[in-house]
């Protein structure tokens, strides 16, 4: 009896052993998620919070992850940045009428466009914080990675004039 005891035991801890090994390592789901795009919310020294979007290479993103949400990231010495400044006119050209009529096409705006840097980032935010769009994308997947290291970070924003003051 006693054998069958200890085959029974060795059956029944085999099982358990079994069931933590499975618990504690089962395979996770991963998602390759290398790009977020949204609206600048606050930079600060190297550290860059969005308010956007995940996007993945092969489109499958945890429904946790496709709403908008609030992203950290970091920037260093490796990053890349690259610009597209559209400036829009100056408000007496817009309301003298004249060639635009009062219309814009934003495609038509003059634009300054290529490599930037952290401190133009930063100082476009300061002067336009509502109107900076930014796309950072990673080497690696940012699927579960606090604060990821950027490897290049895109941005636009249109460059508002100074405000005209009111006659009185």
């Amino acid at each position: 009896m006693s054998r069958r005891l200890a085959v029974s035991l060795t059956l029944l801890l085999s099982l358990v052993v079994t069931a933590i090994g499975y618990y504690y390592y089962r395979p996770v789901d991963s998602f390759d998620i290398r790009v977020f795009r949204g609206e600048a919310k606050s930079i600060k020294n190297k550290t860059i919070i969005l308010n956007g979007n995940f996007f993945s290479s092969d489109k499958a993103i945890p429904e946790a992850l496709s709403t908008k949400q609030d992203f950290s990231f970091r920037v260093d010495d490796s990053t890349q940045f690259e610009k597209l400044e559209t400036f829009w006119p100056k408000w007496e050209k817009l309301a003298s009428g004249g060639a635009t009529s009062g219309k814009l096409k934003l495609e038509d705006l003059p634009k300054n466009q290529g490599a930037a840097s952290l401190d133009q980032l930063k100082e476009a935010f300061s002067l336009n914080p509502e109107s900076l769009y930014v796309e950072a994308k990673f080497a690696d997947s940012i699927y579960g990675v606090r604060n990821p290291i950027a490897a290049s970070v895109y941005y636009e924003v249109i460059v508002m004039p100074a405000p005209v003051p009111l006659n009185e």
